[in-house]
């Protein structure tokens, strides 16, 4: 999924699953990558909760913030 769909390597991403409890770590380029790993690993059958500690390089909802901020 996260090749194939987010374009992400997988290297970049560590995932663990105890009793349906899945936590994320690692790195990714974009804040929203990030949101979007989360989202679908929760739609995953069986899992319970996902605890995330992904962090990125560019938090992209900011700028995306920004440019919203501008155009009002």
């Amino acid at each position: 999924m996260l090749l194939s769909t987010l374009w992400i390597d997988p290297k970049r991403v560590s995932i663990s699953v105890a009793d349906g409890e899945v936590s994320l770590s690692g790195e990714v380029e974009t804040r929203t990558q990030a949101e979007l790993v989360e989202a679908y690993v929760r739609r995953v059958l069986g899992v319970v909760d996902v605890h995330s500690e992904l962090e990125w390089t560019v938090d992209d909802l900011v700028r995306r913030s920004e440019q919203l901020q501008r155009r009002l």
